[in-house]
C-alpha cells in the first residue's frame, strides 16, 4: 500500500493468506485518493510485481439544489425569491443508487414584493416549492459520474393578486413545471446555469457531494 507493508487504517489494509491477497478499503476517503495496491508474487527464483491504482469511492453522498427568483421593472412584479431542495443518498457494492432519502423541507425565502406599473399593488398567492429526486441511477467509475434517474419540481412563476389604478384586482397564477423521470447525468462538485433575460431572470444551482463518515475529516 504506497509501499507501506500491509497497509494502514488511512489508505486500506492488504490481507495475505499465502496464496492470495484481498484488500480492504478505509472508512474515510485518503488524503491521496487513488490509492497504489501493490503485490510482490514469488514462487522459486521467479518474481512479479503487480500493481494498480484504486480509487476510495465515498458511499454515501448528498445532493443540493437552489433555484433563485430574481424580477425587476418593468416587469409585473418586482420580486425575489430562493427555493432550496435536497436529499441524500448511498450506493451499493454494484456501485448502484440506493437509499434515497429527501431532505427536510425548506420554506421559501422571499424579498419585499411590490408592484410594477400599472399596478399600485401586489400579493403573493402560490405556494409552490422546490423539488428534487433520484429515482434511481448509477455511478459510472470510468466516467466518475452519475447516471440518475432525475425529476423535479421547478416553481418558474409566482402567483399574485395585482391592485389595477381603478382598484379593482387582477389574478396572475403561479406556474410549476413537473418535470418526468429522465436520464441524466452528473459530477462530483458544483455547477450553476442561469435563464431569462431581460427584467425577469433565474439561477439555478447544484451541488453533488460525499457525506463525510463519523470521525473523517
Amino acid at each position: 500500500m504506497n509501499e507501506n507493508i500491509g497497509g494502514n487504517g488511512i489508505e486500506g489494509i492488504v490481507n495475505d493468506s499465502g496464496t492470495t491477497a484481498q484488500y480492504t478499503a478505509p472508512t474515510c476517503v485518503p488524503p491521496g485518493n487513488p490509492v497504489r495496491v501493490s503485490v510482490d508474487i514469488r514462487w522459486g527464483t521467479q518474481r512479479l510485481l503487480l500493481s494498480a491504482k484504486v480509487r476510495i469511492l465515498p458511499r454515501d453522498w448528498e445532493f443540493k439544489a437552489t433555484l433563485v427568483h430574481d424580477n425587476k421593472c418593468p416587469a409585473t412584479v418586482a420580486d425575489y425569491a430562493v427555493y432550496k431542495a435536497g436529499f441524500t443518498f448511498s450506493l451499493d457494492d454494484d456501485l448502484k443508487i440506493v437509499d434515497e432519502f429527501p431532505s427536510l423541507p425548506t420554506p421559501p425565502e422571499y424579498g419585499g414584493v411590490s408592484a410594477c406599473p400599472p399596478y399600485t399593488a401586489a400579493k403573493r398567492t402560490s405556494n409552490d416549492n422546490l423539488s428534487v429526486d433520484f429515482l434511481g441511477g448509477s455511478y459510472d467509475p470510468e466516467a466518475q459520474l452519475f447516471n440518475a434517474q432525475f425529476t423535479a419540481v421547478f416553481p418558474v412563476v409566482i402567483g399574485y393578486t395585482l391592485t389595477n389604478p381603478d382598484k379593482s384586482t387582477t389574478t396572475a397564477k403561479s406556474v410549476a413545471i413537473n418535470f418526468p423521470p429522465m436520464e441524466l447525468q452528473f459530477k462530483e462538485g458544483t455547477i450553476q446555469s442561469f435563464g431569462g433575460g431581460g427584467p425577469v431572470s433565474f439561477g439555478l444551482t447544484y451541488s453533488l457531494s460525499p457525506l463525510k463518515a463519523g470521525g473523517c475529516h
